[in-house]
């Protein structure tokens, strides 16, 4: 794949999982569970604006951080470019879980 190609996705992916943020950061509860026991108790909690301003910012960090370091190659090496891929679904699924859950 064309590195305009993935860098396309990638970006697109960086502004989707924003907007996402966006339109579900007011339904968030106002703490978010943090870690969970054996017993399913969640053992600690961090208010939401800190957890989730650290997700956008892994998420961005991380794919800036990509396009960076591959930029005068050809093409970004397949691990990396899945690993945005990657990164974006985990944290996707734990917002709207969370969203779901609590």
């Amino acid at each position: 794949m064309k590195k305009t190609t993935q860098l396309k996705i990638m970006y697109t992916m960086m502004v989707g999982f924003v907007a996402l943020v966006v339109f579900l950061y007011p339904n968030l509860p106002a703490q978010l569970p943090m870690q969970w026991g054996l017993d399913g108790k969640v053992n600690y909690t961090l208010p939401k604006l800190p957890v989730v301003i650290g997700m956008v910012l892994a998420n961005l960090g991380y794919n800036f951080y990509s396009a960076r370091m591959h930029r005068n190659e050809q093409s970004i090496p397949f691990r990396d470019f899945m690993t945005s891929f990657i990164i974006f679904g985990v944290f996707t699924v734990i917002l709207v879980m969370t969203l779901i859950r609590f």
